[in-house]
């Protein structure tokens, strides 16, 4: 008599079978939409082609000499690149942090004596989050990372022993090494769950001696090059600190508690909302919906675990009174999702096969549609990024462009329309030659300029004429947060810096100070107007618009060729 399978090893293969299937989308399309991707795969053929004969990196570019955060996910890169061409090794490394991510989320869930890994495939829609869609290749490879470490610990931290704490600490080391956030994470989540542990005493010396190695290598690598990596955890130190004056939070800003509260719901939406706005709202309701249950039975069937939910509680706090975008590392925009799989211990399972069966049909039914959806979106994105492609490789990459794009004419959702700035990297790793200057470059990362650029906190501007030149041609270029101007603004200048995410910070006499609002950093560039003529000295600019618009006007620029949405012009050669 053949014996009927068993729920659980139903439910175990079917939750293997829909995370074998989470990378499809990165490969059924050229060009992943993953906005930072490009710049990631630059730095990581900066470090393969150095010191390559022929090889033009080690004039503009220095390794790190020591191991710092962000070199874990480069390293990887690297090695899948002896194999395969980078863009491929890159998908396969996007590939292994997605798997590796459901993966970790299971040993988090075992550690905590959860056996069904069925509840886990409710997270699988929350996985193409916008950290994701971003590009923020680092942060990816860390979240794996920190879901097993915390894993570990709380499978082995009362008491552990010294083999258990070696292990630990290696783990730890590596999540420093893949992201500084992340360790971050790991060491505050750490610290307050030993707080709260029954055996205080080992938790807490557990805790402790976790983060012992990286802090350890941290402060090696600063004898050893003496000051940037301190420059950057001087800057953490001061997000941490204004993360603590939440009431200079409140106070400082122009706006009422409550606009602050509802723009901090709007970023908790964001963070889970990308090409399609509508259609992942949707599935984000669906997952809360089939959610709250399992978390009302993971409440009455343990207890709640007291430990979990204080940390949650935490996390929500911190998320709540965290100042927008602390120092550039996006401190509020990755709370949710780093907080939303930490739910993991906490969610019950209905001991009802009838109940489980409806369950896991609602809950693969939603994983298959928003995977089907996210994979039509790639692939009409893609076929816009291989004609960007075909554009972006007809200058040398060495050239300078200006990108413009028309606000007008953008695609739906948020990451899209900023994608294509990044993809003329395709074109730079192509050719083994690169521009000078790289936003994934700098003091604390494996690679450095030999020059560092000019910070360029205030630009000086002291005439209308060329505060409109600078805000319409250059404003998301990298520059600072502040903009100086001597003189008086017009009315209409009010207008258009508003419109490009500025806002009066102070006006002393003639001088006027403004400020970067957190608006200006979720908006696509800033529009170029018809009635404004864009005068700048690069030898091309791209301009992504709608055809119906009309052809921008671009002072000194000529048409080289276009294909419907983009445009390429060159700058007249002098006579």
């Amino acid at each position: 008599m053949q014996r009927k399978p068993d729920l659980a090893s139903v439910e175990w293969a079917l939750w293997a079978a829909c995370v074998a299937i989470l990378p499809l989308p990165i490969w059924i399309v050229q060009f992943p939409p993953l906005q930072d991707f490009p710049l990631h795969m630059a730095r990581t053929a900066i470090q393969a082609g150095y010191g390559r004969p022929g090889s033009a990196y080690a004039e503009h570019f220095q390794l790190a000499s020591v191991p710092v955060p962000y070199s874990l996910a480069d390293w990887v890169w690297r090695a899948l690149g002896v194999f395969f061409p980078l863009p491929t090794a890159g998908k396969i490394l996007v590939s292994l942090t997605l798997v590796g991510l459901a993966i970790s989320l299971a040993y988090l869930r075992r550690s905590s004596m959860a056996r069904s890994p069925a509840p886990l495939l409710l997270l699988l829609p929350l996985f193409f989050n916008s950290s994701l869609h971003m590009g923020y290749v680092p942060f990816l490879v860390a979240l794996p990372l920190l879901y097993v470490t915390l894993g570990y610990w709380w499978a082995h931290h009362s008491p552990m022993r010294l083999g258990q704490m070696a292990a630990l600490g290696a783990l730890a080391l590596l999540v420093y090494l893949a992201h500084l956030y992340g360790f971050l994470v790991l060491s505050v989540s750490l610290a307050t769950l030993a707080l709260l542990s029954p055996r205080r005493a080992h938790a807490l010396l557990s805790a402790a001696l976790a983060p012992a190695p990286a802090l350890a290598l941290a402060a090696w690598a600063h004898l050893r090059t003496g000051g940037p990596h301190c420059e950057a955890w001087l800057s953490w130190l001061g997000a941490s600190h204004r993360l603590l004056r939440w009431d200079q939070w409140l106070l400082d800003s122009n706006q009422p508690t409550l606009a602050l509260l509802f723009r901090r719901a709007v970023t908790l939406l964001e963070s889970f909302l990308s090409f399609s706005p509508r259609w992942d709202l949707f599935v984000l309701i669906c997952v809360l919906l089939l959610g709250l249950p399992l978390l009302w039975l993971g409440w009455k069937q343990r207890q709640g675990y007291p430990h979990w939910w204080v940390l949650l509680a935490v996390w929500a706090l911190l998320f709540l009174i965290s100042p927008d975008y602390v120092e550039g590392f996006f401190l509020a925009e990755r709370l949710p999702v780093v907080t939303a799989f930490l739910l993991v211990p906490l969610l019950g399972w209905p001991e009802s096969s009838r109940a489980r069966q409806v369950w896991l049909i609602a809950a693969v039914t939603l994983y298959l549609a928003q995977l089907s959806t996210l994979s039509q979106r790639y692939r009409e994105i893609d076929r816009k990024l291989q004609d960007c492609y075909a554009l972006l490789s007809q200058p040398s990459p060495a050239s300078r462009m200006a990108f413009l794009r028309d606000r007008r004419s953008q695609f739906e959702g948020w990451v899209v329309p900023v994608a294509f700035l990044d993809y003329y990297r395709y074109v730079a790793v192509a050719d083994a030659l690169l521009p000078a200057k790289d936003p994934v470059v700098g003091a604390f990362r494996p690679v450095r300029h030999r020059s560092e650029p000019a910070s360029h906190s205030y630009c000086l501007c002291d005439n209308e004429e060329q505060l409109r030149h600078y805000l319409c041609g250059r404003w998301w270029l990298g520059t600072g947060g502040y903009l100086l101007v001597v003189g008086q603004l017009t009315k209409s200048l009010e207008q258009v810096t508003r419109q490009c995410g500025l806002a009066l910070r102070v006006r002393v006499g003639p001088f006027s100070v403004l400020r970067k609002t957190q608006a200006s950093y979720h908006s696509a560039p800033p529009p170029l107007y018809e009635s404004v003529r864009f005068e700048g000295d690069e030898e091309y600019v791209v301009v992504y618009q709608s055809p119906a618009l009309g052809t921008p006007q671009l002072e000194g620029y000529n048409l080289v060729s276009h294909r419907g949405w983009a445009w390429l012009f060159r700058k007249e050669l002098p006579l």
